[in-house]
């Protein structure tokens, strides 16, 4: 195995550091190498956001654990990240489409492939689907 700890009688005399920290000089290229990748992967915006959610739904879903605390430091850190991609947060304008120009082709096109947010008018009219909608939030 490459990456299996060193014991005292297999280690070279002159590795003092392979010896301090008990793996092979290959092993710590790796885990080096791989934790380059992963801090430079945190880089992109979205896989930030995607660990951040990752983290966040459990603690403060309080199925596990209770982290009001936490939520500060969360609107903290999307000021900071507003601040500094500012890119990433442009407003657009909503996209529509009427229930009778709606085809799936269509869609993808106004929709950009589901990357913006598209309503679709009128397409749950004159279904039993609406009112009972309706009822279910209290409107109707």
């Amino acid at each position: 195995n490459m990456c299996k700890p060193l014991d005292a009688v297999s280690a070279p005399k002159d590795s003092a550091s392979s010896q301090r920290c008990g793996l092979p000089a290959r092993c710590k290229a790796l885990l080096a190498a791989f934790t380059v990748l992963a801090l430079s992967s945190l880089a992109i915006f979205e896989i930030r956001v995607n660990v951040l959610l990752i983290l966040y739904m459990p603690l403060v879903s309080g199925q596990f654990f209770e982290f009001e605390w936490l939520l500060p430091w969360l609107d903290s850190y999307l000021d900071l990240e507003i601040w500094w991609n500012p890119e990433n947060f442009q407003a657009y304008d909503l996209q529509e489409i009427a229930a009778e120009d709606f085809t799936w082709e269509h869609y993808m096109k106004v929709s950009q492939n589901r990357r913006l947010v598209t309503v679709v008018r009128g397409l749950m009219s004159n279904t039993s689907a609406a009112p009972a909608w309706l009822r279910l939030v209290g409107i109707g």
